[in-house]
């Protein structure tokens, strides 16, 4: 098989990050962070470096503000290999910022600007020569519940390309959205629906995460995948539930994790594995991608995870 290619769209900002709050004494007292750090984020921008990290070739197609830090953060999105050509700097408008704290077992964001508006050229979209059509963060972009989104996924599934679907939720009522933003005409045109047990919960009323899941996949995708954290995942396959548990590593940074599994699973589907290797790899490329100290590179290779994958099989035999 050769390079397979992946077209990422979605969310892109600018994530600050604030490591571990009060945690460095000053004097016997807790004063000082860990570490404050600004780095390129958002869903788009994780799924993409976890998918060019297990050797897809990656590009963007997706809106960022235009000012100078974000123009200095993309640039090193071209010097790790991917394709940046894609990513359309929208005049008068500045880069979507979110201000996370991150501690050793969780993550919270405290505060977030606005995303820039999805421009129509970047839905209407050339889909040739691509394996993979990879949207995180779908639901904060109302502009996008139109026909021409589900066009632009008939298209891509049309011409063979496995079309994967992230959702977020809105801090709103899921009444004022949710019908909108789950249009029967896009999600009939996903192959797979991503998704965590709080955003199933908030699209569909029902807290329990199975049943959850059976109403989305009435709405048309052919796979709905529910990304549990720490105790794996959960599928649903044509009315078929199976669950794929987690693996256990020490985390550094939990940010990202969910699109770090997004891109795992996406890996697998597209060799052509069945769904529970897939699955089982998808966690243990979320849990390689947390587990990563030094943010500089990748969140994981490859070589990362069937390490990981190596290590739990010979553990168990």
């Amino acid at each position: 098989m050769g390079i397979q290619h992946a077209l990422v769209m979605g969310e892109m900002c600018v994530d600050i990050v604030v490591h571990r709050p009060a945690s460095v004494p000053v004097l016997g007292y807790p004063l000082w962070a860990g570490d404050v750090e600004i780095r390129l984020g958002g869903s788009a921008t994780y799924s993409g470096l976890a998918l060019q990290g297990l050797g897809i070739d990656t590009s963007f197609s997706l809106p960022l503000g235009d000012d100078a830090l974000a123009r200095q953060l993309t640039a090193q999105l071209a010097l790790r290999g991917l394709h940046t050509e894609g990513i359309c700097f929208v005049r008068g408008q500045p880069s979507m910022k979110a201000v996370t704290i991150c501690t050793e077992d969780d993550h919270q964001v405290l505060a977030s600007s606005p995303p820039p508006l999805y421009l129509d050229e970047m839905v209407d979209v050339s889909v040739v020569g691509i394996d993979l059509l990879y949207f995180g963060g779908y639901t904060l972009y109302p502009e996008l519940w139109t026909p021409a989104t589900a066009g632009c996924f008939a298209r891509a599934r049309r011409n063979g390309v496995l079309v994967v679907l992230d959702t977020q939720i809105l801090p709103l009522p899921a009444d004022r959205y949710v019908t909108r933003a789950l249009r029967a005409d896009i999600f009939s045109e996903i192959d797979v629906l991503l998704l965590n047990r709080k955003e199933a919960s908030a699209f569909t009323g029902v807290e329990d995460i199975e049943a959850a899941a059976l109403n989305l996949a009435q709405a048309g995708p052919r796979l709905v995948v529910a990304k549990l954290g720490s105790q794996g995942s959960m599928t649903c396959d044509q009315g078929h539930i199976r669950y794929q548990r987690g693996f256990r590593v020490s985390a550094s940074d939990l940010i990202g994790a969910g699109d770090y599994f997004g891109a795992g699973l996406s890996y697998g589907l597209l060799q052509g594995w069945d769904l529970d290797r897939a699955a089982s790899f998808a966690n243990a490329a979320a849990a390689t991608g947390i587990s990563q100290r030094d943010r500089s590179g990748f969140p994981s290779t490859l070589a990362d995870v069937e390490n990981l994958l190596s290590q739990t099989n010979d553990s168990e035999r």
